[in-house]
């Protein structure tokens, strides 16, 4: 008697199983579904499709440009450049 006991415990707990295995297999499918959806969205940019620059925030856009060692702005030694005032004013206002 013990052994069909056993038997059905063990067949009770391998249609848990399954119904459990088919659900996860469920799951997968809609993961899955939803993946293929994130990838579309990170693959558009306002270079490949309608939407604007401001939209463009998932990926960040690589500067090609290396990095320079001088400060910005005008470097020491330059002479600046400015326009002169003509020596010959027809009016001067303040």
């Amino acid at each position: 008697m013990e052994e069909v006991t056993c038997n059905e415990l063990l067949r009770a707990e391998i249609v848990e199983l399954q119904r459990q295995n088919s659900a996860l297999l469920e799951k997968i499918a809609l993961l899955e579904q939803r993946i293929l959806q994130l990838e579309a969205m990170l693959d558009k940019n306002s270079g490949n499709s309608s939407k604007p620059p401001s939209t463009d925030s998932f990926r960040k856009i690589q500067n090609s440009r290396e990095k320079s060692a001088k400060k910005s702005g005008g470097q020491i030694g330059h002479k600046g450049h400015s326009l002169k005032l003509p020596k010959n004013l027809d009016e001067l206002v303040k």
